[in-house]
Order: structure tokens, then C-alpha cells, then sequence
């Protein structure tokens, strides 16, 4: 493993890259204790002499596990001619979930963000100074949406919204932790979440599979690495500012 100014690098092959780390996977990396979503293929070369009928039909059959009333119908209509085929030389991810709390019993704090510039640049919390620890757990939908473990709107604080909220980890494991408002005392929701693109309830918390898996499974809770030791493990001291990104093996 290599580090340079803004990137961290961990070598991949290139058929664990097109299995394992495609866009919009969510994949944990033990080694680093980091778990992030796949952004970007790097730098794709095109590749000729393809079949492209083939690949069209491939294609229309493997998304149709993930068709909903939202997308129904729009994959029927594929045309070879609408497809290029490339391989990646590399891929670059981003620090998600984006939700952390404090590691203080009597704090608990959550902090969240829109992007991993925005959370304390420190690593600790904001309300304590204590580490903040990553929450690992996502939610997904058979319509391909993933979100993070974050409280839905609806299960926001009557009084006090989403504003100062904390983790409340109950000895029957994550599918039954929920967050409590911090001011109040209010009792919020858990982590399994609607999706926002087609309104049902999604799978979850889950948890990514070590080291890359395009499902999602379900887990007992593991130790993630605190935002401090992310950090550091960031040459550029901010991993919004330094994507992870795989490099592909020929």
C-alpha cells in the first residue's frame, strides 16, 4: 500500500474491481478500518470488438432484479448501439456513511454531514472532545437506493428537529438501537430508514462485506476505526480532500 499526497492506494485486480467495486458499492476495507462508496471508475480505456448484442441482453436481464415503479420499463427498450464498454484502470471511493458518534457513554453524540469535509476536522466531538466512530450501517432497496443509518425527517424531534441528537446501543444488538434528542430527552427513530426515491421500507441496518461485495449483508456489530485514526490514515489530514482509490492489476 502507497500513500501520496491526497490519495490512499491499495492495489486490486481488475476482475475483483468489475465484481466488487462499481459505482455506488459501499465496501469496507479492513485494513484501514475505513468503510467507503465507490465514486468513479479512474481513467476507462474503450474497448473494441465487442459483442454488443450479447452484452445488451446480459445487461436488460441482471437490472431487472432491481426494477421498481419507478424504473419499470426503462431498461425493455436497450439497444446495442447505446452501450460502450470500458476498463478501469483504477477507482475511486469516499468516506460513507457519513455518520458518527461520540464514544463517550454519557455523550453519544451524533455528527453528520453532506461531505467528509464537513465533519469535525479534529476527529472529535463536538459537544465532548471524545473520538467520534464511524457507523458502518447502511440501508438498501431491491430499486438499487442506499442510504446511510441516519434518522429519517419523519422520525425527527417534535421539538427540536434534527438537531442535537445522540446514539442510544441497546444490548439487543443494531436493529434495535435508536437515537435520542440530546435536549429534550425525546425518543427518535433506529436506523432502518423509507427510501426517498420510492417510498417503501428499505432493507436493514447492514452491514458492507470486508474488503468489497456488491450485497450488503446482515451483521453483528464490529469495531469500526475512530475518525481520529481515519485521519491520520489520510496523508492529506481529510478524507474529503483524499479519496481512497484502488489501483487495478492488469
Amino acid at each position: 500500500m502507497s500513500a501520496g499526497d491526497n490519495d490512499y492506494e491499495l492495489p486490486r485486480g481488475l476482475s475483483q474491481v468489475l465484481h466488487n467495486y462499481t459505482p455506488g458499492e459501499v465496501v469496507n476495507f479492513g485494513q484501514v478500518g475505513v468503510t467507503t462508496q465507490v465514486d468513479s471508475f479512474d481513467n476507462p480505456e474503450e474497448l473494441e470488438n465487442i459483442d454488443m448484442d450479447r452484452v445488451a441482453t446480459i445487461l436488460k436481464g441482471r437490472v431487472s432484479r432491481f426494477r421498481n415503479r419507478t424504473t419499470s420499463g426503462k431498461w425493455d427498450n436497450l439497444q446495442a448501439s447505446a452501450l460502450n464498454v470500458f476498463k478501469p484502470h483504477g477507482v475511486t471511493t469516499e468516506l460513507f456513511p457519513l455518520v458518527f458518534y461520540c464514544e463517550d457513554p454519557e455523550c453519544r453524540k451524533v455528527h453528520t454531514a453532506n461531505s467528509p469535509d464537513r465533519l469535525p476536522s479534529d476527529g472529535n466531538c463536538y459537544a465532548c472532545g471524545t473520538d467520534l466512530t464511524q457507523l458502518t450501517f447502511v440501508n438498501v432497496h431491491t430499486c438499487g437506493h442506499i442510504e446511510g443509518p441516519e434518522p429519517d425527517w419523519q422520525d425527527r424531534c417534535s421539538t427540536h428537529d434534527l438537531d442535537d441528537y445522540r446514539l442510544v446501543r441497546t444490548s439487543g444488538g443494531p436493529g434495535t438501537w435508536y437515537y435520542r434528542c440530546r435536549r429534550c430527552g425525546e425518543r427518535m427513530g433506529g436506523f432502518s430508514t423509507i427510501c426517498e426515491v420510492c417510498g417503501d421500507p428499505m432493507d436493514g441496518p447492514l452491514l458492507p462485506v470486508q474488503t468489497g461485495c456488491s450485497t450488503p449483508r446482515q451483521s453483528s456489530w464490529s469495531t469500526s476505526r475512530s475518525l481520529t485514526k481515519i485521519l491520520r490514515t489520510f496523508p492529506a489530514g481529510n478524507p474529503g480532500r483524499g479519496h481512497s482509490r484502488r489501483s487495478t492489476s492488469d
